[in-house]
Protein backbone atom coordinates (compact mmCIF):
# COMPACT_ATOMS: atom_id res chain seq x y z
CA UNK A 1 0.00 0.00 0.00
CA UNK A 2 1.40 3.35 -0.92
CA UNK A 3 -0.59 6.35 0.25
CA UNK A 4 2.14 8.74 -0.16
CA UNK A 5 0.59 10.57 -3.09
CA UNK A 6 -2.80 10.61 -1.37
CA UNK A 7 -3.44 13.68 0.80
CA UNK A 8 -6.45 15.73 2.87
CA UNK A 9 -6.53 19.11 2.32
CA UNK A 10 -7.30 21.34 5.00
CA UNK A 11 -10.64 23.38 4.29
CA UNK A 12 -11.27 20.57 1.29
CA UNK A 13 -13.19 18.07 1.65
CA UNK A 14 -12.37 14.89 0.39
CA UNK A 15 -9.09 12.94 -0.59
CA UNK A 16 -6.74 13.83 -3.37
CA UNK A 17 -3.80 12.57 -5.57
CA UNK A 18 -0.65 14.51 -6.14
CA UNK A 19 -0.22 14.92 -9.48
CA UNK A 20 2.30 17.41 -9.81
CA UNK A 21 4.23 19.66 -7.79
CA UNK A 22 6.89 22.85 -7.85
CA UNK A 23 8.40 24.79 -5.07
CA UNK A 24 5.20 26.98 -4.99
CA UNK A 25 2.25 24.66 -5.02
CA UNK A 26 1.41 21.37 -5.78
CA UNK A 27 -1.37 20.23 -8.48
CA UNK A 28 -4.27 17.79 -7.16
CA UNK A 29 -7.01 15.36 -8.34
CA UNK A 30 -9.93 14.55 -6.80
CA UNK A 31 -10.14 10.71 -5.63
CA UNK A 32 -13.73 11.29 -5.81
CA UNK A 33 -14.66 10.22 -9.66
CA UNK A 34 -15.12 13.94 -10.88
CA UNK A 35 -11.92 14.54 -11.73
CA UNK A 36 -11.29 18.00 -10.52
CA UNK A 37 -7.68 19.17 -10.88
CA UNK A 38 -6.81 22.34 -8.27
CA UNK A 39 -3.53 24.04 -7.98
CA UNK A 40 -2.91 23.62 -3.88
CA UNK A 41 -0.86 26.63 -2.72
CA UNK A 42 2.48 26.06 -0.65
CA UNK A 43 0.66 27.86 2.67
CA UNK A 44 -2.11 25.74 2.82
CA UNK A 45 -2.54 22.48 5.01
CA UNK A 46 -1.78 19.36 3.43
CA UNK A 47 -1.43 16.16 5.60
CA UNK A 48 -0.34 12.57 3.76
CA UNK A 49 -2.14 10.35 4.55
CA UNK A 50 0.46 7.69 4.93
CA UNK A 51 1.96 10.24 7.80
CA UNK A 52 -0.98 10.14 9.64
CA UNK A 53 -0.89 8.70 13.51
CA UNK A 54 -3.68 8.15 15.43
CA UNK A 55 -3.51 7.88 19.38
CA UNK A 56 -3.05 4.38 20.52
CA UNK A 57 -2.59 2.67 23.88
CA UNK A 58 0.87 1.52 23.52
CA UNK A 59 4.28 3.40 23.19
CA UNK A 60 4.62 3.14 19.14
CA UNK A 61 2.71 5.20 17.21
CA UNK A 62 -0.62 4.07 15.00
CA UNK A 63 -0.54 4.62 11.45
CA UNK A 64 -3.67 5.36 9.54
CA UNK A 65 -1.64 3.14 6.82
CA UNK A 66 -1.95 0.13 8.92
CA UNK A 67 -5.35 0.90 10.77
CA UNK A 68 -6.89 0.84 6.86
CA UNK A 69 -4.66 -2.34 5.80
CA UNK A 70 -6.32 -4.12 9.11
CA UNK A 71 -10.05 -2.34 7.81
CA UNK A 72 -9.17 -4.01 4.38
CA UNK A 73 -8.12 -7.41 5.86
CA UNK A 74 -11.15 -7.69 7.98
CA UNK A 75 -13.81 -5.93 5.59
CA UNK A 76 -12.32 -7.33 1.95
CA UNK A 77 -15.96 -6.68 0.45
CA UNK A 78 -16.47 -3.28 2.17
CA UNK A 79 -17.31 -1.87 5.76
CA UNK A 80 -20.71 -2.98 7.06
CA UNK A 81 -21.50 0.34 7.98
CA UNK A 82 -20.42 3.97 6.61
CA UNK A 83 -19.66 7.12 8.03
CA UNK A 84 -22.85 8.10 9.34
CA UNK A 85 -23.11 4.80 11.42
CA UNK A 86 -23.61 5.60 15.46
CA UNK A 87 -20.71 6.16 17.19
CA UNK A 88 -20.83 3.10 19.34
CA UNK A 89 -20.98 0.62 16.06
CA UNK A 90 -18.27 2.90 14.71
CA UNK A 91 -15.90 2.17 18.00
CA UNK A 92 -16.84 -1.83 17.70
CA UNK A 93 -15.06 -1.69 14.22
CA UNK A 94 -12.20 0.20 15.36
CA UNK A 95 -11.92 -2.24 18.34
CA UNK A 96 -12.11 -4.98 15.51
CA UNK A 97 -9.58 -3.33 13.32
CA UNK A 98 -7.28 -1.23 15.53
CA UNK A 99 -7.79 -2.93 19.13
CA UNK A 100 -4.83 -1.02 20.09
CA UNK A 101 -6.29 2.87 19.16
CA UNK A 102 -6.91 4.91 22.55
CA UNK A 103 -10.76 4.99 22.76
CA UNK A 104 -10.57 8.83 24.74
CA UNK A 105 -8.48 9.92 22.45
CA UNK A 106 -9.60 8.63 19.06
CA UNK A 107 -12.99 10.69 18.98
CA UNK A 108 -16.36 9.43 16.68
CA UNK A 109 -15.41 12.23 14.34
CA UNK A 110 -11.98 10.77 13.68
CA UNK A 111 -13.51 7.25 13.12
CA UNK A 112 -16.14 9.02 10.86
CA UNK A 113 -13.24 10.30 8.38
CA UNK A 114 -11.38 7.43 8.66
CA UNK A 115 -14.57 5.05 7.38
CA UNK A 116 -15.24 7.83 4.82
CA UNK A 117 -11.55 7.39 3.62
CA UNK A 118 -11.58 3.78 3.86
CA UNK A 119 -14.78 3.91 1.62
CA UNK A 120 -13.10 6.14 -1.49
CA UNK A 121 -9.70 4.25 -1.00
CA UNK A 122 -10.37 0.65 -1.07
CA UNK A 123 -12.90 0.89 -4.61
CA UNK A 124 -9.62 2.22 -6.35
CA UNK A 125 -7.47 -0.95 -4.83
CA UNK A 126 -5.03 1.82 -3.04
CA UNK A 127 -4.99 -0.16 -0.04
CA UNK A 128 -4.04 -3.30 -1.40
CA UNK A 129 -0.09 -4.27 -0.68
CA UNK A 130 2.14 -3.55 -3.92
CA UNK A 131 3.50 -6.68 -5.91
CA UNK A 132 7.39 -6.91 -4.71
CA UNK A 133 9.44 -6.15 -7.85
CA UNK A 134 12.47 -7.88 -8.93
CA UNK A 135 14.69 -4.37 -7.75
CA UNK A 136 12.80 -4.58 -4.46
CA UNK A 137 13.64 -7.70 -3.84
CA UNK A 138 17.11 -7.65 -5.09
CA UNK A 139 18.16 -4.26 -2.77
CA UNK A 140 16.79 -5.94 0.52
CA UNK A 141 18.96 -9.33 -0.54
CA UNK A 142 21.97 -6.77 -1.16
CA UNK A 143 21.36 -4.70 2.11
CA UNK A 144 21.60 -8.09 4.31
CA UNK A 145 19.60 -8.00 7.67
CA UNK A 146 17.67 -4.80 9.25
CA UNK A 147 19.32 -2.92 12.47
CA UNK A 148 16.05 -3.42 13.77
CA UNK A 149 15.26 -7.15 13.64
CA UNK A 150 15.53 -8.95 16.90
Amino acid sequence: MNLDRIVVIGGKPGLWRIIATNPKQVIVESLEGNGSRMPVPGSAQVSVLNDITLYSTGTDPLYLRDVLAAMDKVYPDGLPLDHNSAPAKLRELFNEAAPSHDEERVYPSDMKKIVKWFAVLQPLGLLKEAPETEETAESQSQAGPSENAE
